[in-house]
């Protein structure tokens, strides 16, 4: 389909990146019936329900293992819901989160949740959690990848990777895809580091 609002997320303009290495990439856009009251039902049994619903749906079609990715805000739409499903047809494969949100912005309604307010010890499975050293949005500091990572007790194996600059490729807002928190000049990078997690062998 086409993507508008966010075409320019990291999550969602890296898309070719997987297509060519022959992984398929699915773009889940926010539930038409919540808008913008997402921030305060992304943590509800409801969302949790659309969730995994979507991922048992994917599961079927493709007949391969489903791993969820999300960027910025789309961490938190991940990490609420994930500890609450059952159903292990509906749990992801696996997970990454990139630029994670783990501190809240309580000067705004629509941004006083985070990553840290999920449970996360509930979550099984691998994790690989991506930052960038030069970050400079205000929710999503660096430091924030490794409490995600002492949170998440029961998930394995857990992976902490920072990536670092380069200097000379951020521009615009510092919370924008333009930016250090977009991962600009180091996309290859990382999007290989993501790959080799995905698919290395595992027991």
């Amino acid at each position: 389909g086409t993507v508008d609002k966010g075409k320019a997320n990291f999550a969602i303009k890296t898309r070719a990146q997987f297509h060519g290495r022959g992984i398929a990439t699915v773009v889940v856009a926010a539930p038409s019936d919540m808008g913008a009251g997402l921030t305060r039902l992304r943590g509800s049994k409801e969302y949790a329900t659309d969730f995994g619903n979507v991922i048992a749906y994917l599961r079927e079609r493709f007949k391969s293992p489903v791993w969820v990715h999300g960027t910025s805000r789309g961490t938190i739409s991940i990490t609420l819901p994930v500890p609450k499903i059952t159903e292990s047809l509906s749990r992801p494969d696996g997970i990454i989160l990139s630029s994670s949100v783990t501190v809240s912005d309580r000067r705004s309604k629509n941004a006083a949740d985070n990553v840290l307010d999920a449970d996360l010890q509930r979550i099984l499975g691998p994790v690989l959690v991506i930052a960038n050293s030069k970050d400079a949005c205000h929710v999503t500091p660096a430091s924030g990848a490794q409490r995600i990572a002492q949170a998440l007790k029961q998930a394995k194996p857990v992976v902490v990777k920072i990536f670092d600059g380069p200097d000379d490729s951020a521009e615009g807002d510092p919370c924008g895809p333009t930016h250090h928190h977009g991962y600009p000049g180091i996309r290859k990078e990382v999007i290989d580091f993501m790959i080799e997690f995905m698919t290395q062998p595992r027991s």
